[in-house]
């Protein structure tokens, strides 16, 4: 049997696509408990598939041991998750993936695991009353691609767990009040507040003009809220969604404490040992008033997207004390996206 030229390309094109089209990407992520403390879990992430993974350490993930809302509780029936009170991060996938190093990656070959301790009272807290919980974690992990450079999105599938867990809740204590000062800087260099400084009056031009984009009045305190709006306009719909009178009175008061509590009252401290060069900033939300910065804040530009001032504001917005967001999508695009798809979440978006 002979074939011609065409006929031979379109048979490898054919093979190309059914060879493609079998190969699988897939991760599983075990948890397990600990044998010496009940707050203590063990996350085992495996590589599935029959494709070597190149995953970014998403410090939002649990390939990261930081203290981050990365698990899912339930009691009995119900969504019941203790206080969360651990780390936000000001992290962008994309950058980490055109930026990070090889301490930003975990490659998995086919069959590879790599296993990771979680102490959950670092994150959440437990009262002193024994609950037995089921356990779960959030399962998005972020592979790139690096024979086109793109970011895949692959979803583990979570084997689960159930344990009793008891921990008095020790974190309390660190929240702080809104404070009335002057910056201050802890291990921050001579540069590096000098950095700060200049960011801290562009954090505060923007988020004035953010705040005055949703009202058309600038008098923001005589009026009440919904006396400026019947459809929150074009700025709004962008970034929240269709108008409900409720989700916009809910996002200027959210505007309107971001104003009220000046970044150059903040405390900035530099270079924790929890930072990594992909990872912006990062805050707790009950101790208001403090940001801690890492080094891709550093490199960043003074404004626009991933910029100095835009991390101020987006982890300004994570305390509880101004709006308590999370990040529920990263980038302007995809929180557009999702203001078009689902308002009510848009509205706690970090962004």
């Amino acid at each position: 049997m002979s074939y011609t030229s065409s006929t031979q390309q379109s048979m490898i094109v054919i093979l190309l696509l059914v060879v493609g089209a079998m190969a699988e990407k897939s991760l599983s992520l075990v948890l397990t408990g600990s044998k010496t403390s009940s707050s203590v879990v063990h996350a085992k992430l495996s590589n599935t598939g029959d494709e070597q993974l190149k995953l970014l350490n998403d410090p939002q993930s649990l390939l990261s041991r930081a203290p981050t809302d990365s698990f899912i509780f339930t009691l009995g029936n119900d969504d019941s998750s203790p206080f969360f009170n651990g780390m936000k991060f000001k992290y962008s996938p994309s950058y980490a993936a055109q930026n990070g190093d090889a301490s930003s990656f975990t490659t998995l070959k086919p069959g590879d695991s790599i296993e990771v301790e979680h102490e959950l009272a670092s994150a959440y807290a437990f009262g002193p009353e024994e609950y037995l919980y089921g356990i779960s974690a959030k399962n998005d992990y972020y592979h790139l691609d690096e024979s086109t450079g793109q970011l895949e999105n692959i979803n583990a599938k979570v084997s689960s767990m159930s344990a009793k867990i008891t921990v008095p809740d020790s974190r309390k204590a660190r929240r702080s009040s809104p404070m009335d000062r002057r910056a201050q800087f802890s291990n921050c260099t001579n540069q590096e507040q000098a950095a700060i400084a200049k960011a801290v009056p562009s954090a505060d031009i923007f988020a004035n003009l953010s705040a005055s984009a949703l009202y058309p009045d600038q008098n923001l305190y005589n009026k009440t809220l919904l006396q400026f709006s019947t459809d929150g306009g074009p700025i709004y719909q962008t970034w929240f969604g269709q108008f409900a009178a409720n989700r916009y009175k809910n996002a200027t008061g959210h505007f309107t404490n971001i104003t009220r509590h000046p970044f150059e009252n903040y405390t900035y401290a530099c270079n924790s040992e929890e930072c990594t060069d992909t990872i912006f900033a990062y805050v707790f939300p009950d101790q208001f008033g403090t940001v801690n910065l890492c080094g891709a804040f550093w490199k960043a530009p003074l404004v626009g997207e991933d910029s100095q001032a835009g991390t101020l504001i987006h982890e300004s917005t994570h305390f509880f004390a101004v709006a308590g967001t999370v990040d529920i999508v990263y980038g302007a695009k995809k929180a557009a996206q999702l203001a078009a798809t689902n308002p009510l979440l848009a509205l706690g978006n970090a962004g």
